[in-house]
């Protein structure tokens, strides 16, 4: 696994990870929001304004030099799992599948 370091483009999550809880609420308090609204843009659950995000990397340029999360990344926010949306069934194609081997799963 390679160390990634502050030239490497990051999103708000890896940036925490990166410079600690500490400095993250640090960021946090200096563009004005809560903790867990810092939390829920990290994990993906929000994503920041484009002058949010602006405030957030200068935030962190200031906070923690050198290292600060990509403009992109915080727009786009984390990679979401792939799911069909249907929390707990099985897709259409797997009902298909079982059906075709006869095993007449019903939908």
């Amino acid at each position: 696994m390679t160390e990634k370091n502050s030239t490497q483009p990051m999103g708000l999550r890896a940036y925490w990870k990166h410079v600690g809880t500490d400095n993250a609420k640090k960021v946090a308090e200096k563009v004005e929001t809560s903790w867990g609204y810092f939390r829920a843009m990290a994990y993906g659950q929000k994503r920041p304004s484009y002058d949010m995000a602006k405030n957030l990397i200068a935030a962190a340029q200031a906070v923690t030099p050198g290292w600060a999360p990509d403009l992109e990344l915080l727009m786009e926010g984390p990679p979401k799992p792939l799911t069909n949306g249907r929390r707990g069934r099985p897709s259409a194609a797997f009902l298909a599948s079982q059906a075709a081997q006869g095993r007449g799963a019903a939908a």
